[in-house]
């Protein structure tokens, strides 16, 4: 019995997904939610939103609900929409190649656009702190 159980573990350790590359470090993160449904019914999920030099990761535990290369974002805007229970919040519009749409909720906004416009352009000093 404690042996099957051990190997459930290991197992699962295997199979697991990691988030983040060895080379990558977290610039800002926070807990967000996702829509992940058509603008017309939005589809809200919890999730970890975390933004590296080198792309933009949602993701729930192990899973990667979506992955943005820094160089394929267009465009980062913030906009006013409905959320949960008909609440309207401050959202992050992000526009990717292939013109992908994606909705985040995620509390201060301001900062969040102002590390992707500093991790795009490399501009005077950084705008956003852990």
């Amino acid at each position: 019995m404690i042996k099957s159980v051990l190997d459930l573990q290991r197992k699962l350790k295997k199979s697991s997904k990691t988030i983040l590359e060895p080379h990558e470090e977290i610039v800002v993160s926070s807990s967000a939610s996702f829509d992940v449904g058509a603008s017309l019914h939005p589809h809200w999920k919890f999730c970890n939103v975390v933004l590296t030099p080198q792309r933009l990761v949602c993701y729930q535990v192990h899973r990667i609900l979506a992955s943005i290369p820094i160089e394929n974002i267009l465009s980062f805007e913030i906009e006013k929409r409905e959320w949960i229970l008909g609440k309207k919040v401050k959202q992050l519009r992000i526009t990717s190649s292939g013109n992908k749409l994606i909705y985040l909720a995620v509390r201060d906004p301001e900062k969040w656009i102002s590390c992707v416009e500093y991790l795009k352009n490399k501009s005077e000093k950084m705008a956003c702190q852990k």
